[in-house]
């Protein structure tokens, strides 16, 4: 059976901004060179930690993902836990790619509004 492991990761600023980055489950130890924020590794037990720097909160929050979730779901979504605001996603890249584009044109609107 052939999965495929292109993943795209959305990772907020603390401009309020998404920075992606288009990458490979084989990967995702590499993600921290190009979101110096996102720190992700994969555990001997088939799981994938992700430590992310919240640029809402200023704490580090740590969560933990099946591998086998990575790959067949569509999106993951980590946020602050403080605030429940989303700062990070994780999933197919055309499926992150319509998020962060609608995310951004409502952030731009709001900000032509005042």
């Amino acid at each position: 059976m052939l999965y495929n492991t292109e993943l795209k990761i959305a990772v907020k600023d603390t401009d309020s901004r998404y920075n992606t980055m288009d990458i490979s489950i084989f990967e995702l130890a590499n993600s921290v060179e190009h979101l110096p924020n996102f720190q992700s590794s994969i555990t001997r037990s088939k799981e994938v930690s992700v430590k992310v720097k919240c640029p809402i909160c200023g704490e580090c929050h740590e969560n933990r993902y099946k591998l086998n979730d990575l790959i067949k779901k569509q999106m993951i979504i980590g946020g602050c836990e403080s605030t429940g605001i989303p700062i990070y996603f994780v999933g197919k890249p055309l499926k992150v790619t319509k998020y962060i584009s609608r995310y951004n044109e409502i952030n731009s609107a709001v900000y032509a509004m005042l």
